[in-house]
This record gives structure tokens, sequence and C-alpha cells, in this order.
């Protein structure tokens, strides 16, 4: 288990962590999303941990912006454990009208020096990483651009040697191949629904509570 009693867990990245909990003008709102799904099922399942959770989710993030805002978003709160879930928006501002490329290089450079900033101010602190991901109803077309975003995630949790890597792209990708409806698990393939947080959810509780071995592949 990646988590003891008197812990403070902290979930950092994007909309998906975000999902609406801005609309209630209160900064640790839980959102309607993983985030939410993820903390019921540990207070529910271990009752006996005092621990406390923060979401620091935000519409619009990529990795710059979580580089922008390691310390005061995550460092000066003091996590044992950081759940970071990032990356879509640096391929989705390459399609959207924004014409913002973020070449590889990149993006892993920015998504390693968050890692490291963590890692030399808080080095007792424990970090999962989860890929990002896009499923076939993604109607922009990130997909390759995507693909190069997910083998620097790989190799970023692979050399700063992180707790856990949830492999979620291979993860959602083979659920919708089961169940190819495009309201099911990711009505725009990027957003998940409620069955898609659900999915994300079962993975990142298992990787926290140690119930099946992630590699960081």
């Amino acid at each position: 288990m990646l988590i003891k009693n008197g812990d403070t867990v902290l979930f950092f990245g994007d909309s998906i962590t975000d999902y609406y909990r801005w609309n209630w003008r209160h900064l640790d709102h839980s959102g309607f999303g993983y985030y939410m799904q993820t903390t019921s099922l540990i207070n529910a399942n271990h009752p006996e941990l005092d621990v406390k959770f923060c979401n620091r989710g935000h519409a619009g993030y990529s990795t710059k912006n979580l580089l922008e805002h390691v310390y005061d978003e995550c460092i000066d709160l003091k996590p044992d454990l950081v759940v970071i879930f990032i990356g879509v928006n640096d391929s989705i501002k390459r399609y959207n009208g924004d014409d913002i490329y973020v070449s590889p290089e990149e993006f892993k450079d920015n998504y390693m020096a968050v890692i490291s900033a963590i890692k030399e101010n808080l080095p007792e602190t424990k970090i999962i990483m989860v890929e990002p991901f896009s499923l076939p109803n993604e109607p922009r077309g990130i997909r390759e651009d995507l693909n190069e975003k997910i083998t620097m995630v790989r190799e970023v949790a692979r050399e700063a040697d992180v707790e856990a890597l949830i492999p979620l792209d291979g993860i959602m990708n083979a659920a919708f191949a089961e169940k190819e409806d495009e309201t099911f698990w990711a009505t725009d393939g990027v957003h998940p629904t409620h069955a898609g947080n659900a999915l994300i959810t079962k993975h990142i509780y298992k990787a926290i509570m140690g119930e099946e071995a992630v590699p960081c592949l």
C-alpha cells in the first residue's frame, strides 16, 4: 500500500482530474470524475485511514502548466503521494486551432522537470503516473502525436523510477474494443464518462493499494 494513516494524497493534472470541480468555487471540491470515485473508494474500504486528498486538476493544463505550478500546487502542499495524469492537451493544442506544437523532446523535458522538482524537494514522496489516452472516436486526429507523447511518458516513468505507471491508453482502448459505443467510455474520445472514470479509478486504486504490480514500461 502506498498510503498510510495521516498522509496527504495529491491528484495533479488537467480537465480529466478537474472534472467540473471549479464550478463550485471551492478549491478542494471533488468534481465528478475519477478523483471523486477514487477517494470515495479509498475512504469506504479503509475508513481507519485518516487521509487528506487534494484535487489540483485544471481544465486545459499541459505539461508546461504543471511545471509552472509544481511549487504552489504540489510541493507547497507537501503530499506523501502524487498521482499525475497529464499529456493529452500537449497533443490537442496542435489540432484545435491553437497551432501549438510540443515536440516529444520538449514534452519529456517538461514532465521530467516536474518529477525532478518533486523528488528534489520531497524525497520521500511517492509518485504514480497515468498515461494520457485517446479513443478511436476522438475527432481531431491526435493519435499519431499522442503516441509520441505516450512513449515519452513511459521513458520518464522508467528513468525517474516512479512507484507506478498506469498504462491507461492500452486499458481504455482494450475496453473500447470490447464495447464500441462512442457514448460509453469517453464521448469525445478523451474525456471519460462515468463508466470511463470508473475504469480509471479501478486501476489507480489498485496501484495505490498495491493490489497489482504496475510496471514502468
